[in-house]
């Protein structure tokens, strides 16, 4: 037997004095299988600081959005803030999968509802490690306007780019 359906975690009510992290992804599924991330790390305060890399291929979306959301967090873990840390991202894939789904997939042994093993378990378990109760996930949606939500997209977009300029 299954399980199917969890409450979904309790946190802590966003405190304004945060650390936000805009996450983002980008690939190419249909010729290059290359791949992109960024994420801009908003510390109150202080600074911008943006990060951001291309995924050799092969690579997809999801596995984009995945490492955004990893090397945005693991970034603001090893600066060892103690402050509340909100990770954005326009991916439903990244915030339902944390937020809902991962307590699922343990229960079940890394094994979806349908009986297939979940994609890309090795990115999953490194997120969920750095996770914690201080860690709100939020959805944004995409190409709305968000300032911030749009410097991920072109920095992850033109890191993708810049290996296939560089490795051609």
């Amino acid at each position: 037997m299954y399980a199917t359906k969890i409450a979904p975690k309790r946190r802590r009510p966003a405190q304004p004095n945060r650390v936000r992290i805009y996450v983002d992804g980008s690939s190419d599924n249909r010729n290059t299988l290359t791949g992109g991330w960024a994420a801009v790390v908003l510390i109150p305060d202080e600074q911008i600081i943006t990060l951001s890399n291309a995924i050799e291929p092969p690579t997809n979306n999801q596995i984009a959005e995945l490492v955004a959301a990893l090397m945005g967090l693991k970034f603001v873990r090893e600066k060892c803030l103690r402050l509340q840390i909100e990770v954005i991202s326009d991916s439903k894939y990244v915030i339902k999968g944390i937020t809902e789904y991962e307590a699922i997939w343990r229960l079940n042994g890394w094994m979806t509802v349908v009986d297939a093993p979940v994609k890309h378990q090795c990115l999953w378990k490194r997120l969920i490690a750095l996770d914690g109760e201080d860690v709100i996930w939020t959805h944004i949606r995409g190409h709305q306007g968000n300032v911030y939500n749009n410097m991920a997209d072109q920095m992850a977009s033109l890191a993708r780019v810049n290996w296939l300029i560089r490795n051609r």
